[in-house]
């Protein structure tokens, strides 16, 4: 996860792939997405990320609002095997 500023405000995070890039790809999300909101709150501050975390090491289902380039998206996020582990 990496910040993305609007100004000196965080406007959400920039998610790449680690190391294993086909179950990253398999969760839906891109390299380069920015997540903006999870569970329907507005990402602030870096903290904010954890109950995406939390989701999915419980594997449980989280609702994500993303941006992919121009494009505003929601995206619910499932864990596969091996994915974001």
């Amino acid at each position: 996860f990496l910040p993305v500023l609007d100004g000196n405000t965080l406007a959400g995070f920039r998610v790449y792939p680690g190391s294993d890039e086909g179950a990253f790809t398999k969760t839906g999300l891109r390299a380069g997405d920015v997540i903006e909101a999870i569970e329907g709150r507005t990402v602030t501050v870096p903290r904010d990320v954890i109950p995406l975390l939390a989701a999915l090491r419980e594997t449980r289902p989280v609702a994500l609002r993303l941006r992919r380039g121009p494009a505003a998206l929601e995206l619910t996020l499932f864990k596969t095997a091996g994915a974001l582990a």
